[in-house]
């Protein structure tokens, strides 16, 4: 998938909350503290809930944090690490990738028209002519994330994502490094979130 087509689908996932910009989506919830509360809920999750243009039900919602107070919960516990919670950035990462597991896995052609759907506004509002999005374009993620914000954290939990979306048995999942220290690295963090892997 080319550069503009993912920028078209960071705006998607912005535009299902009634945001045309991040930072507007930012200033909703920087401010909440990080954790759940006494119900097992994000604190995150009602500022989500309250916003007045956003297309996900209070229902979806609320199953998409729980699933990531479980991812959450697994991190907390493999890891010995009984404080550990997600920053805003962090949850709202992992809710996007839940959201479009649940998108591409559970209705991938509705998935898809809605996408192109926003695709057509997209390119008439910015005179652009990006192509149309096909099934190919959606079997890559990316996730540009500052140096230091925790994308090794957010891997392993989109390891779990999409062990409970995708009906495949990955029985091989490949991370490639570019130098054997990062290996060894990475090695070692995924053994700490108690996924099993080999070092080659």
């Amino acid at each position: 998938m080319k550069l503009e087509k993912h920028l078209v689908l960071n705006k998607y996932f912005l535009n299902l909350f009634g945001f045309d910009d991040f930072n507007e989506l930012r200033e909703k919830l920087m401010d909440k503290e990080e954790g759940y509360d006494s119900y097992g809920r994000s604190n995150f999750v009602d500022a989500l809930i309250n916003l007045k243009n956003s297309q996900i039900t209070e229902d979806q919602l609320l199953r998409y944090d729980e699933a990531i107070r479980e991812y959450v919960e697994k991190l907390r516990q493999n890891r010995k690490q009984p404080n550990f919670n997600l920053k805003y950035f962090q949850y709202l990462a992992v809710l996007f990738t839940e959201i479009f597991l649940d998108k591409y896995y559970n209705d991938k052609d509705g998935f898809i028209a809605e996408l192109n759907e926003f695709l057509k506004e997209f390119n008439n509002e910015n005179k652009t002519e990006n192509s149309l999005f096909t099934e190919e374009d959606l079997k890559k993620l990316a996730f540009w994330m500052a140096t230091g914000s925790g994308k090794t954290l957010i891997m392993h939990i989109n390891y779990w994502q999409i062990l409970k979306y995708s009906k495949n048995n990955w029985d091989n999942i490949i991370l490639i490094t570019p130098n054997e220290g990062l290996s060894k690295q990475h090695y070692e963090e995924l053994k700490l979130s108690g996924i099993p892997c080999k070092l080659y």
